[in-house]
C-alpha cells in the first residue's frame, strides 16, 4: 500500500531513496549468521520501484538486466512480482533443505526521497545493509 506509488526517478545505487525494495542475502550456508560485517558471499540486490523500474547490484555496483518482472498497479498501491536467476550470483545453487541468512526491506518515498524503510527481521534497528546480524534465515523446500 503506498499513498504516492512508484515515486521513484533515482538513477544506480540511489535507488534506494524512493519507493525501492532490498533483498540482502548470503550465499554461504556456513557463515557465521551472528557476524556484524558482510562477506564476498554476501548479496544486496535493489529493485527501483519507479516508472523506469531497474534491478541494482550493490556488490558489483551494476544494472542487473530485468528478466521475469512485473509491477500491477493498484487503486492504493501497487504490486511488484520478479525472479532473478541463480546463476546472476556467482557459485550460488541452492539445493532443498539448505538455509541462508536473509532479510527484505520496502523503501517508501515521496519526491525522491525515502521517508520510511520497513524490514523484515530488524524493524527497529538501522544499517541491514552492512550487518548480516540483523538478518533472519530462509530455508529452501
Amino acid at each position: 500500500k503506498d499513498s504516492t506509488p512508484r515515486e521513484n526517478s533515482q538513477i544506480g545505487s540511489a535507488l534506494w531513496n524512493g519507493d525501492a525494495i532490498e533483498i540482502a542475502f548470503s550465499t554461504n550456508m556456513k557463515a557465521n549468521s551472528k557476524r556484524n560485517f558482510l562477506l564476498l558471499s554476501d548479496q544486496h540486490i535493489g529493485v527501483n520501484c519507479g516508472p523506469s523500474p531497474y534491478f541494482w547490484n550493490w556488490k558489483t555496483n551494476e544494472k542487473i538486466n530485468l528478466t521475469n518482472f512485473k509491477i500491477k498497479n493498484l487503486t492504493n498501491g501497487y504490486i511488484v512480482e520478479f525472479a532473478l536467476p541463480y546463476r546472476t550470483f556467482r557459485n550460488f545453487s541452492p539445493k532443498q533443505g539448505n538455509k541462508f541468512d536473509f532479510e527484505v526491506a520496502i523503501d517508501c518515498g515521496e519526491q525522491n526521497l525515502r521517508l520510511k524503510q520497513e524490514r523484515w527481521n530488524s524493524e527497529d534497528t538501522e544499517g541491514f545493509h552492512q550487518s548480516p546480524s540483523l538478518w533472519g534465515e530462509i530455508n529452501f523446500k
